[in-house]
């Protein structure tokens, strides 16, 4: 969401008579101002302030514009810097933009008309930088959900696979064993093993159906996610599967 307050400019540049010009352009454009006359200067105010723009002079006395370039990298300032070079500085200031300036004017060639423009361009492409690289960061983070929800559902569904032949195993061992041991006994304690067997197959069902419905939630996840799945549609599914579940576990009981 954009800000309707001015942009607040910082322009660092040991020349008074052009540090000056720069400041009155840009004020008379409707931006902000702070000046400041040296390397060492520019450090001092960035510590201070944040600023929307940077216009910094490439040759100064004591500290260069580059090394507060490269100071500004090492503290993570990501603050768009517009850098200031001579005539015949052209490879300096390409080498400034390979440090992160966004881009350069040559004094000689200083246009006072369109200096505000060019600021607020400058500042137009930090914003729309920032924005992708805000937009990539989260898809980055989505691909990884995307990639956990389907490890999840692939997994849920082999281990599905395994407790199901687990079950069905022990499904058929219980038949032949209530068969084999009911058949020699009286009524009564037939009738206690088979009621015995048959809260075993109870159990054993409600395991399959808790089994299977956690498969079908992480399939559901994961088809929510990928925008496969209705979200209300979604959730009606995943009502359904937790009432399933607890008549499942009250008939258990």
């Amino acid at each position: 969401m954009k800000s309707n307050r001015p942009l607040y400019v910082l322009i660092v540049d040991d020349e008074d008579s052009f540090r000056k010009t720069l400041s009155a352009t840009l004020l008379k454009g409707g931006l902000d101002v702070e000046e400041c006359n040296s390397g060492e200067g520019a450090l001092y105010a960035l510590k201070q302030n944040r600023f929307d723009v940077i216009v910094l002079d490439f040759k100064m006395d004591g500290m260069s514009g580059l090394s507060v370039l490269q100071w500004m990298n090492e503290q993570k300032i990501e603050t768009p810097v517009i850098m200031l070079s001579g005539a015949g500085s052209d490879n300096i200031a390409i080498e400034a933009i390979k440090f992160g300036a966004y881009d350069y004017i040559r004094k000689d060639l200083f246009d006072q008309q369109h200096f505000p423009i060019v600021v607020r361009g400058v500042h137009e492409r930090y914003l729309y930088r920032r924005e992708k690289e805000r937009e990539s960061y989260l898809d980055r983070g989505r691909e990884k959900d995307v990639m956990s929800l389907q490890l999840l559902r692939d997994t849920s569904s082999f281990l599905s696979h395994q407790v199901n032949t687990v079950l069905a195993d022990i499904s058929t061992e219980l038949v032949e064993s209530e068969s084999q041991i009911t058949s020699s006994l009286q009524d009564n304690a037939k009738k206690l093993i088979e009621k015995t067997f048959l809260g075993v197959k109870q159990r054993l069902n409600l395991i399959a159906v808790m089994t299977k419905s956690l498969v079908d939630l992480s399939r559901l996840l994961y088809d929510q996610f990928q925008g496969t799945q209705d979200t209300q549609d979604a959730e009606n599914v995943l009502r359904q599967q937790v009432k399933s579940l607890q008549e499942s576990f009250k008939s258990s009981q």
